[in-house]
């Protein structure tokens, strides 16, 4: 889920890029993809459930093993995802909020 939430905002940038591309081609605006909007809400999402994840399995391990997150194999793969989504939640955010940003650049305007 980590991965998925980076990759799903990180391909929220290359949805823009192509659609500005489309634009300037076109010399005209044209409708926003909402394909952007999907990915943009679906990268937060996976990165806060994978967040989730780990704190469920950090009570599951606890109650059934006794033992710490760090001590079973899964517990620290689960506690590194979670160090990692430290740094990925804040760029989904980002991505996130530029998804609602209006283009500065305006229209693009053909000669």
């Amino acid at each position: 889920m980590t991965v998925l939430g980076a990759l799903s905002s990180w391909y929220v940038q290359v949805i823009d890029r192509d659609w500005v591309d489309r634009e300037q081609a076109a010399c005209g605006p044209l409708p926003f993809p909402r394909t952007e909007y999907v990915a943009a809400w679906g990268g937060l999402a996976l990165g806060v459930a994978a967040v989730v994840a780990c704190v469920l399995l950090a009570q599951r391990i606890r109650r059934r093993c006794g033992v710490g997150l760090w001590s079973t194999r899964s517990g620290l793969l689960a506690y590194v995802s979670v160090w990692f989504n430290g740094l990925a939640i804040p760029f989904e955010l980002l991505m996130l909020y530029c998804v609602y940003v209006p283009d500065p650049s305006g229209a693009p305007h053909c000669m």
